[in-house]
């Protein structure tokens, strides 16, 4: 690790390279021979989505930072914006190439079982011939090229919209010869792929296209160059207090602020392909950047074309190029004939993404909505899909005369135009939409049911660790609790209620809700296991996150390691804690699973054997999550269930082979599985739900003696 970022005393890393780490690991994955070729193509797109995000959003926010007259440091490095974004810009490089070398294997790969994504020097006559007239009829007709003259000046360019640019002179021999420069967007209503023989399964892009024909576009000019490109624009926009004014429209005034984003300043410029240093130089004046937020790329710069290159294909062709097709189902235990809400009401309900259907919630939902005893239904929505059957059914439940609330995240980021879609939709259906409490994202995942029956007041609670979305609960992990527990839904009550009033400083039985309560709870839980430390019992936390950055829970789990308490982790993505420090952190273990599906369950487990606290949640362990979003973690109750989840973050911990484990210096490595058994968690977990034994909590024979083994290592001398 470098020296410049961090002491040698110092346990923090920065969270932007950490961040670049993690998406290096994701880069990783498309290297790795066992995973089918097509979804190691799904790899490098979404690499490159999660780098198009972090420069948007990230690099946005530090280059703002940068431009202040007194600089805002690094809270864990101390580094400045400037020193930041030169190590990210450096970094990035470095990735971008080895992001070519991997594209360029993989697809090697994919022609050599007959899928080739040509460039435009590989095609044959036949092919340009067949494109010559593909281009004329359905591609020139929707462009609106420019040139860039004293009468047209230099056009806004769009963030992630796709471009060729072309460096012209005039073919009038009477004409001056001097170089003009065009634009030509590639317009979003064309396909990104062109299928060149209807027989074979052989692409090319369309901005491939377009720049292959741009002296057709530029028809009176010799084209010297072309080439294709992209700029990425600051996308981080702070709300004001204006959206908690309460005489602003919040839809319209969301409805402003998408606009603004759209004109923020560039932050980084992609090239595919060779530039000349006259282009490169037009470019940074024109768009007002530097040589280092210049990066040429052998990727294309927008690889969202790749989700869809499988529908090209023949049915035999996919699949083998695939991951073979998990179908979820409603788990055991669980039948899809009988009441949601009886069930519910006999024992707490556990679903376990994507292995499990979503369907169970649906239908609890979908049943609630007609139920004659059911008088509200209330739930936090902060992502959903474009097309929802939960939506169709809260609708539905509104249109029967239940009171539905929904306290709707209007800043999801990225999500916006979707919600507001969506919150339209809902307040004409008669739904009643709440915004939240002022300053504060509502992040929790939370559901209450009301049903009044025979004069007895009952409620069914859900609680989950991931959004509500139909899609996203095929590909990420995730945990969805379902319970009549009385205590629960009363807090879960107090909860809504302070959300409706815009307060939350109200005490909670069982929920931990930030930003009220829940880094204070577990920050006494962290000092309960120092304490069993120190007297000599056995002291253990096990955590499953996405992300930990929170000083004061950093510093709070060094503590407990210095105690001698056992801390084990599952950290996804950024991770700014180094482990194992001789008196530091020896006593953490960190370790990140990269695999099929993108690890999102919230887990934290305090103690060991029968006195262990488990509880699933909506937050990770950042600062953000803890003082500036409302976020609620929920007890698991059910000895059975908090057994399983705890078992399945210890599989999930000990898995070696997608797991990564972090080293003191920073690093990551492969955990290799030696001479003991072969853990891939997120397939077990899948063959456990395929083959019905989801509902045996037992530890697996592996578990039992990688937990042993651990044990003894952590064991104190």
């Amino acid at each position: 690790m470098d020296k410049t970022l961090r002491d040698d005393a110092s346990i923090f890393v920065n969270r932007e390279f950490s961040w670049l780490k993690f998406n290096e690991r994701v880069l990783e994955e498309s290297m790795c021979t066992e995973t089918p070729l097509y979804e190691r193509l799904k790899f490098i797109a979404i690499f490159r989505s999660n780098l198009d995000e972090f420069y948007m959003v990230r690099v946005g926010t530090l280059y703002d930072q940068a431009l202040l007259t007194v600089p805002i440091l690094d809270s864990k490095t101390h580094m400045t914006p400037v020193a930041q974004l030169e190590h990210i810009y450096r970094r990035t490089r470095e990735m971008e190439e080895r992001c070519g070398i991997c594209y360029k294997r993989v697809t090697s790969e994919l022609a050599a079982e007959g899928v080739s994504l040509m460039g435009w020097d590989a095609l044959t006559g036949d092919e340009r011939k067949y494109l010559d007239g593909f281009f004329e009829r359905e591609i020139l007709p929707l462009l609106s090229p420019t040139i860039v003259d004293t009468r047209h000046p230099f056009p806004f360019l769009g963030n992630k919209q796709i471009y060729v640019a072309v460096r012209l002179e005039s073919k009038r021999k009477d004409e001056d010869k001097k170089t003009l420069f065009g634009i030509i967007p590639v317009s979003n209503a064309l396909p990104r792929l062109v299928r060149l023989q209807e027989k074979e399964h052989r692409f090319i892009l369309t901005e491939e296209v377009v720049r292959g024909f741009s002296e057709k576009v530029f028809n009176f000019y010799s084209v010297r160059e072309s080439v294709v490109f992209c700029v990425t624009r600051n996308a981080d926009i702070n709300m004001d207090e204006q959206f908690y004014n309460q005489e602003v429209d919040y839809r319209a005034y969301m409805k402003e602020v998408l606009k603004k984003r759209k004109r923020l300043a560039a932050v980084r410029l992609e090239l595919r392909g060779d530039c000349s240093k006259e282009l490169r130089e037009y470019f940074k004046d024109k768009i007002r950047l530097q040589d280092e937020q210049i990066f040429s790329c052998v990727t294309p710069p927008d690889m969202r074309w790749v989700y869809g290159l499988g529908d090209h294909l023949p049915d035999a062709l996919r699949k083998k190029l695939s991951w073979v097709p998990h179908h979820a189902r409603y788990p055991v235990g669980l039948s899809a004939q009988k009441s949601m809400i009886r069930q519910i009401q006999h024992g707490d309900v556990l679903l376990t993404f994507p292995y499990d259907s979503f369907r169970p919630f649906v239908d609890l939902i979908r049943e609630a909505s007609a139920d004659r005893y059911v008088t509200s239904i209330r739930l936090t929505l902060y992502r959903v899909g474009s097309e929802s059957q939960l939506i169709d059914s809260l609708i539905n439940a509104a249109e029967n005369g239940k009171d539905v609330t929904i306290l709707l995240e209007l800043r999801a980021r990225f999500d916006e135009e979707n919600n507001l879609n969506w919150a339209a939709k809902l307040e004409e259906a008669g739904v009643r939409i709440l915004y939240g409490p002022d300053g504060y994202k509502v992040h929790s995942k939370i559901c209450l049911i009301t049903r009044r029956e025979k004069g007895r007041v009952s409620h069914i609670t859900q609680i989950g660790t991931g959004n509500y979305n139909e899609k996203t609960t095929n590909v990420y992990t995730d945990y969805s609790l379902m319970t009549a527990n009385p205590a629960i839904a009363e807090d879960a009550q107090m909860l809504f209620n302070n959300l409706s009033t815009g307060t939350l400083g109200k005490e909670y039985r069982t929920l931990l809700v930030a930003p009220y309560c829940m880094r204070t709870t577990l920050l006494q839980m962290i000092d309960g296991e120092i304490e069993k430390a120190r007297i000599g019992r056995e002291a253990d936390i096990l955590v499953k996150v996405n992300s930990l950055t929170d000083n004061v829970l950093i510093e709070a789990l060094k503590n407990a390691s210095q105690a001698g308490v056992r801390v084990r982790m599952v950290v996804r993505g950024i991770c700014c804690i180094l482990p194992g420090l001789p008196g530091l952190t020896e006593n953490i273990s960190i370790v990140s699973v990269v695999g099929r599906y993108l690890e999102h369950s919230r887990v934290y487990c305090f103690g060991a054997g029968n006195e262990q606290r488990v509880y699933i949640s909506s937050a990770d362990f950042m600062t953000r999550n803890m003082q500036r979003r409302v976020e609620v973690a929920a007890p698991v109750l059910d000895p059975l269930i908090a057994r399983r989840i705890a078992n399945d973050v210890e599989t999930t911990f000990l898995d070696n082979v997608k797991g990564r484990v972090m080293h003191p210096d920073g690093t990551y490595t492969l955990r290799v599985a030696g001479e003991g058994a072969r853990i891939d968690s997120q397939n077990f977990f899948r063959e456990r739900a395929a083959s019905g034994n989801a509902r045996k909590i037992g530890k697996p024979a592996f578990l039992r003696m990688a937990a042993d083994k651990l044990k003894s290592l952590f064991r104190k001398g």
